[in-house]
């Protein structure tokens, strides 16, 4: 294992569980200082105590980030700890399946709130410190259903394609501050989020997708601490796709030609 983010400090949201959990467990083993952010604190904290008992450098914090005014706390905290940030991972996420007819107000601002409301702000609010790293590197957690959509989900679609949008929109300021901003879009992944859904719902994502199989928390993993290391230095405004194969289906479930 390399050490390429050897005395950074890289932000983690979502950070107890899937790919959160795997991207802390990178940072941390390449050498960055960890701030792992989650709203579970003892998943967290254990997280943090496994790795910290390795040797490496984690931190765990605890915020729901479903609340703003938590969310500018805990950030504000975190730059009172950290006056530099190299690396800010935004992956807090929230996936609730509800018709259009079953929408209410709570839901469509709680899911909001996590898969794009809190991205801005700590985007926003970490700025001091991101402008203190001399190169540094936001990572936006997407999705395919912010590409195309996903029929259960509509609002957290929304989000989802708000968010690829909004790090678009935020990398030419950005980039002026020598600060790159890219996403991540996962398809499939085996997550405790993808257990929401019926395992025959998984089972057919899996099917479809020509791979053949869900990835793994640690392939997406992988993007991100590529999107964040110096490899991808001169790569901002971007999204990367990691689905298996599932985003050339642009004529849904359509299988290869016969021979």
């Amino acid at each position: 294992m390399n050490d390429r983010f050897h005395g950074q400090v890289a932000v983690v949201t979502g950070s107890a569980s899937g790919i959160g959990r795997s991207s802390v467990e990178r940072f941390a083993a390449e050498g960055a200082h960890v701030v792992a952010v989650d709203v579970t604190a003892d998943a967290n904290s254990a997280l943090a105590d496994e790795l910290v008992g390795q040797g490496l450098s984690v931190e765990a914090v605890v915020a729901d980030l479903a609340q703003p005014g938590e969310v500018v706390r805990v950030a504000r905290r975190i730059i009172d700890r950290c006056p530099r940030i190299d690396v800010l991972f935004n992956n807090a996420g929230l996936f609730e399946a509800v018709s259009v007819e079953a929408v209410g107000m709570e839901h469509w601002r709680r899911v909001l709130a996590v898969n794009l409301e809190c991205a801005f702000l700590l985007i926003r609010e970490l700025l001091p410190s991101l402008r203190a790293a001399p190169s540094a590197s936001v990572v936006n957690n997407a999705s395919v259903d912010g590409l195309f959509g996903h029929p259960a989900a509509p609002v957290y679609s929304l989000a989802k394609g708000a968010l690829l949008t909004m790090t678009r929109a935020m990398a030419h300021e950005l980039g002026t501050q020598r600060i790159r901003i890219n996403s991540v879009v996962p398809g499939g992944i085996a997550t405790p989020m993808a257990t929401q859904v019926p395992r025959h719902v998984s089972d057919e994502v899996a099917r479809l997708t020509p791979l053949g199989r869900l990835g793994a928390p640690a392939e997406v993993a992988e993007v991100v601490l590529f999107l964040a290391s110096s490899a991808a230095s001169f790569v901002t405004g971007e999204a990367i796709v990691v689905d298996g194969g599932r985003n050339s289906l642009t004529a849904g479930s359509l299988g290869p030609p016969d021979p």
